[in-house]
């Protein structure tokens, strides 16, 4: 996988400041809500003029046997459903989740995958509470538009099992999953939520370096992350996006990889992590 320097990190997440600040200047990107179920009860938090509340199943395709819980979405479908919503294929999205981090990324990543331009709202709810609380200074230049400066791709479960030897294998799960659920053999248990400090923002870009390189990860690495169902792998992917590494996500994950009884399955711990209090 190939690396590029430079704004990485404002292609792939957008601040709650600055967002509260388009939306006061007359720039608003599409917001988008991911929620856990779509209900009539399904309310936006951020407040802005062009915005959007969609399921996680919106991101989605239908999941069983090999093809895992939550395949990607047939292409056609999901631009149906931008398109009845009123996003066009220029627009510049922003996404997050009342729901949490990680449906949020696998939105990112699901919207990147279908070539759309859109960052995710760093910090969440909560650092949007805190913008409008603060009242944001509207004054100043904007930063560009979001460019995609790096490559994050779906993956199969064989090239999960390259990744596992000629590269770096994520089980982005929680560590209960990966050591009791069992895990594909070679992979290195990263659980997703460890890129975030302990306020929910993506942690500073030494930092995230300094994270993956404790797996093995540098710039030209080739990368691979599942999960159980292809949305916390997401968020690693997003991160890596962030300091400028380019991966891939394994959609199908351990549902789809225990599915297939061909496939074996690995109790042994291949990685000893820098920080075993945090998994």
């Amino acid at each position: 996988m190939t690396s590029t320097e430079g704004g990485e990190r404002d292609s792939v997440i957008v601040s709650a400041h600055e967002l509260f600040r388009l939306i006061r200047l007359g720039q608003a990107p599409v917001v988008i809500t991911v929620v856990r179920e779509q209900t009539t009860s399904a309310s936006e938090i951020v407040s802005s003029p062009n915005h959007v509340t969609l399921s996680i199943r919106d991101f989605q395709g239908e999941g069983g046997g090999t093809r895992g819980d939550r395949p990607l979405p047939d292409l056609d479908i999901l631009t149906k459903t931008l398109t009845d919503r009123h996003i066009g294929a220029d627009a510049d999205i922003v996404v997050y989740s009342p729901d949490g981090p990680l449906l949020a990324a696998r939105a990112w990543f699901t919207l990147h995958w279908a070539g759309r331009s859109v960052r995710y709202l760093d910090g969440g709810v909560a650092a949007w509470m805190s913008a409008i609380e603060r009242q944001t200074d509207a004054d100043g230049p904007i930063a560009n538009a979001p460019i995609r400066s790096v490559e994050v791709s779906p993956a199969d479960a064989d090239d999960a099992t390259r990744a596992a030897t000629t590269g770096v294998l994520l089980d982005s799960r929680s560590p209960s999953s990966f050591h009791f659920q069992g895990h594909i053999s070679g992979a290195v248990s990263a659980p997703a939520l460890d890129v975030l400090d302990e306020s929910g923002f993506l942690l500073p870009d030494a930092e995230l370096r300094e994270h993956f390189r404790q797996f093995g990860i540098e710039n030209d690495t080739h990368v691979v992350s599942y999960c159980g169902g292809g949305v916390a792998a997401s968020h690693n992917a997003l991160a890596l996006a962030a300091i400028g590494i380019s991966s891939a996500v394994y959609i199908a994950s351990w549902s789809g990889w225990s599915a297939d009884p061909e496939r074996p399955v690995s109790t042994r711990i291949h990685h000893t992590p820098r920080n075993p209090e945090k998994r």
